[in-house]
């Protein structure tokens, strides 16, 4: 293992799920509101795990962040994880004013190619509760 693997090794997702992720199969990852404090913090242990898949040959899974700018969102990501650890990361847009009905986010999701029994969304966007200004 090269030095991130070593970094990635050490994290407790990895000294606890390793088994569990090599046998899993590759998951589809929805997750909105990664910007976030605790966001962030999912996406980089999302990251971790498919680093470690990659490493084992593989296929990683794949994480679609939902975002209202999504392009500022990558673009920042990208500078803080590197190209090689978000290739299996992409971005769309949302509307988290108005986009709250189920049918609004099976839509979403469908048109994304998300779904069936390894397709996950978190919406961790929800966590934080409506504005009183919205």
């Amino acid at each position: 293992f090269g030095v991130a693997m070593r970094r990635v090794m050490a994290t407790p997702l990895l000294q606890h799920a390793a088994e569990v992720l090599r046998d899993a199969t590759p998951k589809q990852i929805a997750l909105s509101g990664p910007a976030g404090f605790l966001g962030s913090r999912v996406l980089s242990s999302i990251l971790d795990a498919h680093d470690y898949r990659r490493s084992l040959g593989l296929e990683p899974g794949e994480v679609v962040l939902l975002s209202s700018s999504p392009g500022n969102l990558m673009s920042r990501l990208i500078h803080k994880h590197g190209y090689e650890r978000m290739a299996s990361v992409r971005a769309t847009r949302v509307d988290y004013y108005f986009q709250h009905d189920l049918d609004s986010w099976r839509d979403q999701l469908g048109s994304l190619g998300m779904g069936g029994p390894d397709a996950v969304f978190v919406n961790l966007a929800a966590l934080a509760g409506p504005r009183a200004d919205r």
